[in-house]
């Protein structure tokens, strides 16, 4: 656990930082990466054009490239600053999805969302609950003073996720970044803070 103070504005921002802890809800459990999980990464998103299209993540070539990247990811988890959860159902076990925080700033008090899951499962108010949860770890228990998240301009249902968290719209990206296909894409940006989501708001 690693603390971190700074005066900003008049306030007293502390931060503590835990690291990935096991998340619950209703149906799913968040957990570390495990070494197992490597082909569940690749089939259920990593390996997937129509996740890797309208998102950042980086699209995988092989089950060999996914369980090179899922080993780096379990080692990073030593490091508290690290927020890289899978997302499971209860009694399953199968990674079908992640969430993880990126471009985290302490001076600032806050992150970056990013998050991904396989097709099979949108629509089902997978990912909203997900996020949920990690909303509420990063804000209420680790202590970020704010966290953001993008989307693509041609994927509004990612968008409706963060809504749905309290997440507002906060600004519009012109051709940001070129996704898969080398075509220029748009960003929606997203962002809430603490003190507007109250501790298990859903």
């Amino acid at each position: 656990m690693i603390g971190y103070r700074k005066f900003l504005s008049g306030q007293v921002i502390f931060i503590q930082h835990k690291g990935t802890q096991q998340l619950e809800t209703a149906r799913l459990i968040l957990r570390r990466f495990q070494l197992e999980d490597a082909q569940d990464v690749f089939t259920n998103w990593m390996g997937q054009f129509t996740v890797a299209r309208y998102t950042g993540w980086l699209m995988l070539g092989s089950p060999y490239e996914a369980e090179n990247l899922v080993s780096v990811w379990s080692a990073a988890y030593e490091d508290p600053h690290i927020y890289n959860w899978a997302i499971t159902y209860k009694g399953d076990g199968h990674a079908i999805g992640a969430i993880r925080a990126v471009n985290i700033s302490d001076r600032h008090a806050r992150c970056e969302l990013d998050y991904a899951l396989a097709p099979r499962y949108w629509n089902n108010g997978i990912m909203t609950e997900a996020l949920g949860i990690v909303l509420d770890y990063l804000l209420g228990t680790v202590g970020f003073h704010k966290v953001c998240g993008c989307c693509a301009a041609q994927n509004p249902a990612s968008g409706r996720v963060m809504e749905k968290c309290g997440m507002i719209q906060e600004g519009y990206q012109h051709e940001q970044y070129k996704n898969h296909e080398g075509i220029y894409v748009d960003l929606v940006l997203y962002g809430i803070l603490q003190k507007d989501r109250p501790r298990g708001e859903q």
